[in-house]
C-alpha cells in the first residue's frame, strides 16, 4: 500500500503543470498587455483535437503564458491556440498614437479614428455595432468608454473597447456590451486599398 501511495505521489509531482486555462485567443481583459510576434517558421498550435498548423511569417496576438506556451490567436484568420513561447519571432508592438488615425475595415464594420482640435483622439464605428466619443491612449492601448461610464470604476456596467496596433492590423476587442460585434481584427483602408 505504501509503495502505491508513493508511487501515486511520484506520478503526481512529475507531472507536468496544468495550463491555466484553454486558449481561445486574445480577449478583452488581455488586450492591457497584448504582445505581438510572428512565426518564424511552420509551428501548429498544440492543446484541443486537432493541430492546426501557423505559417511562416504570420501575425499573432499573444495573450497569457503557462508553463513556456503562450496563447496565440492568428489575426488573419482567427485560429488560436498554445505555441512555444520561445519559437516565435516578436514585434514591438506599434505605441504611436497617430498610427490609430484613420479608417479600419473588417468586412461591413468600419471605425474612424481622428484627431479632435486639443489632440485627442475620436472614434466613430458603424457596421456591427456603433459607438462614438473619444478615445483615451494608455501605453500603446486605444481604450473607448461608451457615454456615462466611469473608466475608472472596472465593475460599472457600459460599453469599453481596447485597441492595440500589429503590424498593418489593428486588434479590437470590447467587453460585450456595446451592442454588436466590434471585436475583430481590422485592416487600414489604406493598406487594402494599396493590395488591390
Amino acid at each position: 500500500m505504501r509503495r502505491l501511495l508513493f508511487l501515486l505521489g511520484a506520478a503526481f509531482f512529475l507531472s507536468p503543470p496544468a495550463r491555466a486555462a484553454d486558449c481561445a485567443g486574445v480577449g478583452f481583459a488581455d488586450m492591457l498587455w497584448v504582445r505581438f510576434a510572428k512565426a518564424p517558421g511552420d509551428v501548429a498550435f498544440t492543446g484541443g483535437k486537432s493541430r492546426i498548423a501557423v505559417a511562416r511569417g504570420e501575425l499573432l496576438a499573444l495573450g497569457v503564458i503557462s508553463d513556456a506556451q503562450v496563447c496565440a490567436e492568428a489575426l488573419k484568420s482567427g485560429r488560436s491556440g498554445w505555441l512555444p513561447n520561445d519559437s516565435l519571432e516578436k514585434i514591438v508592438r506599434i505605441n504611436d498614437t497617430g498610427s490609430f488615425v484613420g479608417d479600419w475595415r473588417r468586412g461591413a464594420a468600419a471605425l474612424r479614428i481622428d484627431w479632435r482640435d486639443d489632440g485627442r483622439l475620436t472614434v466613430e464605428a458603424t457596421g456591427a455595432g456603433s459607438v462614438a466619443g473619444d478615445m483615451d491612449m494608455r501605453d500603446g492601448v486605444g481604450l473607448f468608454y461608451g457615454e456615462g461610464v466611469d473608466p475608472e470604476n472596472t465593475e460599472a456596467p457600459g460599453c469599453r473597447v481596447r485597441m492595440a496596433r500589429g503590424g498593418e492590423l489593428l486588434l479590437v476587442r470590447d467587453n460585450g456590451q456595446c451592442g454588436g460585434g466590434l471585436a475583430g481584427t481590422y485592416a487600414s483602408v489604406r493598406s487594402a486599398a494599396r493590395a488591390k
